[in-house]
């Protein structure tokens, strides 16, 4: 993919990361019908994805569409939205929507800016799909995040978030970056 196309596909990942700060505010507010909801927005988003595989005319819009900033691996698989969308529900019902929020932020704001300085400044390679240049940016966007995470807490979570993307190929990164990161945050926070 081209630096253009990731630049565009990175700021769609920012730009959902309206969604986690909804849940986070919602959350607050009305904890289980936003739980529901969160719930019934994944379950759709993953009818929606499966069902582009078994109607040509469906996928043939999406491949329209967003087909230029598609990887390899979602022409087959699950779209990159769909994943982040069954994180957000994941952190959101098995952690504190504090340290979700967070685990979110790292995937939406970090990942983004780890693939859009990576790709166009990276020069180090550390494998295929990461570059030193692109983990660094990753983890200073991230560490710039204030979700009233404690300090040592959002460090260890940030790091986890980066080594896990710098760690695993672009399939389901979306998934994990925000389930690992959390679970760490979580077994490090008080009463975790």
């Amino acid at each position: 993919m081209n630096w253009r196309a990731e630049l565009i596909r990175k700021s769609i990942h920012v730009a959902v990361g309206i969604l986690p700060l909804l849940a986070w505010w919602l959350l607050g507010m009305w904890p289980v019908p936003t739980k529901v909801g969160l719930v019934l927005g994944a379950c759709l988003a993953l009818v929606l994805d499966l069902g582009r595989h078994r109607h040509a005319g469906w996928n043939g819009w999406i491949e329209s569409h967003v087909g230029h900033l598609m990887r390899s691996h979602e022409r087959d698989g699950l779209l990159a939205s769909t994943l982040i969308m069954l994180a957000m529900v994941l952190v959101f019902l098995l952690l504190p929507r504090t340290l979700g929020l967070a685990a979110m932020l790292f995937l939406l704001i970090g990942d983004a800016a780890a693939g859009v300085i990576g790709s166009r400044f990276g020069r180090i390679r550390l494998n295929r799909w990461a570059t030193l240049e692109g983990v660094l940016a990753g983890l200073l966007a991230s560490l710039a995040l204030d979700p009233a995470v404690r300090p040592i807490v959002l460090v260890a979570g940030a790091v986890a978030a980066v080594i896990t993307e710098a760690s695993i190929p672009g399939k389901l990164d979306n998934l994990v970056i925000p389930l690992v990161s959390g679970t760490l945050m979580r077994v490090l926070s008080p009463g975790g």
